[in-house]
């Protein structure tokens, strides 16, 4: 890093040749590592760890900011008048908020804080005022480019597997026609695990691979492209469950991307999230966010929450089908995508299930009507964050016996009470040594850390025991 003299990101290399202007946005560079994204300013023990001074970095402005104005030669070689302002920009999924007006999580903006993109990878995009960060590290906690905050879950692989899918697989480039075929939603018995580069959110796991789970002599073609969309949707649903963890009420989304062109997919992740699905006028969002940031730059809207109010127009909206969101959650936690899920290292998808299931609908039953009639349900009494993967695995290879327990309850072939017992007669030292293997690698293992023996779930089932525990 010594031989170099700035260091800029790409879209700050452009404002460079522009201006002359060295800075960035702190949405783009919320990315880089080397900034204290709460503070909004350049992490000194980061930049000292990489060997960076501060005089290399760029100067950091609000995306919606002006920067600068084109130097002469530049105006003269582009035919535009001097004077032009050029303001900071902001990161791809950043400018993408700001173009499907996703800025503002204020009580009077409520319902435009998300938004879900499908492109090459997707993401489920999350505005906030304040800055919050998910203690998984399942989302990342960025800078927004309306000047606030923003949790982002990203998949590598989105509507690139169907690409994949329909290039090189099936050999067809009429992706409408393909998707014509697809008639029983909520039905496939066909899964799909959409990892084919790797994942990022919320399972930060680069050796997941993709598969096609639950392959029969019946399986025709349309079913293994109905698992591709869904499978998307489906980790989509990933991030989103983290997100709803943390407490943050979402019931509808804006959508951008190539993906969003498609009807058929669109109507998938309304029923699989089961939330609305605003379509807006523009499919462009990142260059129109983008248009936007320059118009507030130049003084044409007072902020980035007044021009995307007066630009970003909804031409509609998909609402989910109780009826068939409801078969999308059984599918969810069916047993062979929950199996598949674990194998793969997607363990969140796997444990979601469990409250949906054993403390709603099954032998859990009278446990929560319990704790419900006394006004202390609990909000989540199983570990169920991508930590619990760590546990698990140690449990497994700590005792055998009591891994295979917990996998049972997780897939649905082992009754929860009778597990319950079988936990307290197992010895303590079995999952104390897997809890402690645990912490030395990292997992965060305190809601887990407690004695089995000791704990009777009608009398211990409320939220303040749990938080303690």
């Amino acid at each position: 890093f010594a031989r170099i003299r700035k260091i800029m990101l790409p879209k700050d290399y452009l404002v460079y040749c522009l201006t002359g202007v060295h800075a960035t946005d702190y949405s783009d560079a919320s990315g880089m590592l080397l900034l204290d994204v709460e503070h909004k300013c350049w992490s000194r023990d980061m930049l000292a760890l990489c060997g960076i001074s501060e005089s290399q970095m760029p100067r950091l402005y609000e995306s919606f900011a002006p920067v600068g104005t084109l130097l002469p030669e530049t105006a003269a070689a582009l035919g535009l008048p001097q004077g032009v302002t050029v303001c900071a920009g902001a990161g791809d999924n950043a400018a993408a908020a700001v173009g499907t007006g996703t800025v503002s999580t204020g009580a009077a903006h409520a319902d435009s804080r998300c938004n879900i993109s499908l492109g090459t990878s997707g993401t489920i995009f999350i505005s906030s005022e304040k800055f919050g960060v998910d203690a998984t590290n399942g989302l990342h906690a960025f800078a927004h480019a309306d000047g606030g905050w923003h949790l982002m879950g990203c998949m590598l692989s989105a509507a690139s597997c169907n690409k994949w899918w329909m290039d090189e697989i099936i050999g067809t480039k009429d992706y409408a026609e393909e998707q014509a075929k697809i008639q029983k939603l909520g039905e496939n018995n066909v899964y799909f695990l959409p990892y084919l580069m790797g994942e990022r959110s919320p399972h930060n796991n680069p050796n997941a691979r993709g598969t096609f789970i639950g392959l029969t002599m019946d399986s025709t073609r349309a079913d293994m492209t109905q698992a591709v969309l869904e499978g998307v949707a489906f980790a989509i649903r990933d991030s989103f469950e983290v997100a709803k963890s943390l407490g943050i009420k979402i019931e509808r989304t804006k959508i951008c991307g190539g993906g969003a062109k498609s009807p058929l997919w669109k109507k998938m992740i309304a029923n699989i999230l089961n939330i609305k699905v605003d379509v807006i006028e523009s499919e462009e969002g990142p260059a129109l966010g983008g248009a936007m940031l320059a118009a507030v730059a130049n003084g044409e809207f007072a902020s980035v929450e007044d021009a995307a109010a007066k630009i970003v127009k909804v031409t509609g909206t998909v609402e989910p089908e109780p009826e068939l969101a409801a078969k999308y959650l059984q599918g969810l936690y069916s047993e062979e995508y929950q199996s598949g899920v674990v194998e793969d290292g997607g363990f969140v998808s796997a444990i979601e299930g469990i409250n949906e299931k054993y403390m709603k609908d099954g032998v859990m039953k009278e446990y929560y009507t319990i704790a419900k009639e006394q006004g202390k349900l609990c909000p989540d009494p199983i570990v169920a964050k991508a930590d619990a993967a760590k546990v698990y695995a140690n449990v497994t290879e700590v005792s055998p016996n009591l891994g295979q327990i917990v996998q049972g309850v997780l897939t649905g072939k082992t009754d929860y009470k009778e597990s319950l017992q079988t936990l307290s007669d197992n010895t303590q030292k079995a999952w104390d040594e897997a809890i402690a293997k645990a912490q030395e690698g990292g997992a965060d293992v305190s809601a887990a850390d407690f004695e089995f023996a000791n704990w009777n779930p009608l009398e211990d089932y409320t939220t303040e025991s749990y938080n303690n525990r």
